[in-house]
């Protein structure tokens, strides 16, 4: 007597275990974020929700320093900010924000700054 074994793929265990690369596909996020999200929030990948991942992801930068320029800048112009006539002629007042100290300052106040596998980090608030 011979036994037949028909295999059925079942759509529903793919979507009841998601991984960090099916969620960056669906979400358009970095996979290494994603995983490094689940690693410093302790959150579970499996009931983790897309929102609860965006809400805490700042993005992708080439270090904090670079993070806190754009968080300057991001203020400036939101801000609409222009440096008055009698600082004209002594450059660019931005020259001098020290961002490194920043970028240290909002990482002490607990800014997460996770190094990504290709020399970036991604930022996390949560």
């Amino acid at each position: 007597m011979t036994e037949t074994v028909e295999l059925v793929e079942d759509a529903e265990t793919e979507d009841a275990n998601p991984t960090a690369e099916s969620l960056a596909e669906e979400w358009s996020q970095p996979e290494g974020a994603i995983r490094a999200f689940v690693e410093i929030s302790g959150e579970d990948i499996e009931t983790l929700e897309e929102e609860t991942f965006s809400d805490a992801f700042f993005g992708e930068y080439d270090s904090a320093k670079e993070y806190a320029e754009a968080v300057v800048d991001e203020y400036i112009s939101a801000h609409d900010i222009e440096l008055p006539e009698m600082f004209n002629g002594w450059g660019n007042l931005l020259d001098y924000i020290d961002y490194e100290h920043i970028g240290r300052e909002l990482d002490m106040a607990g800014m997460h700054f996770e190094d990504s596998d290709h020399y970036t980090v991604y930022v996390f608030d949560f």
